[in-house]
């Protein structure tokens, strides 16, 4: 969860310096595309979103859910540090409330106020870890479930 980036949004210092806004979502609203570039972070203010991809051959495609992510959790923020696009699609999973946030801006407010800095920080690589971990053991399945039906 990203509870101190959800505080920052009711600072008046950080609306002041930092282009962020609250947009509304239906359900099955695609939010983020794969494939597209953006500069921004997002931050789900109330409901969840599902995070999908496509899986499967040239052939055969599939969308599969690769993630639920509920209220307070970010979504986008690979794109603090890299200019690459979006790996998967970002659609909401009901009503939701986004908090759309320039990237760039974020960075330098987090540089301008080391403190709040550090505390975001600190959550964004907690949350890189976790999702880090979570991909790690869906790579063991895949691999082991692979290799037992290679074996077969």
């Amino acid at each position: 969860m990203s509870i101190y980036l959800k505080e920052l949004l009711s600072t008046p210092t950080f609306n002041e310096q930092l282009k962020c806004t609250i947009e509304h979502f239906e359900p099955g609203e695609r939010i983020i595309g794969k494939g597209q570039k953006s500069q921004n972070v997002y931050l789900i203010v109330s409901g969840y979103v599902q995070v999908t991809t496509d899986i499967g051959s040239d052939k055969e495609r599939r969308d599969s859910a690769i993630a639920r992510l509920n209220e307070n959790e970010i979504f986008g923020e690979l794109s603090m540090f890299d200019d690459l696009p979006h790996d998967a699609d970002v659609v909401a999973g009901e009503e939701c409330n986004i908090a759309v946030i320039d990237s760039r801006g974020l960075m330098e407010f987090l540089e301008r106020n080391p403190v709040q800095g550090f505390l975001v920080m600190r959550d964004l690589v907690w949350l890189l870890v976790k999702r880090m971990r979570q991909n790690n053991i869906r790579s063991k399945s895949l691999l082991s479930w692979y290799w037992q039906a290679d074996n077969d």
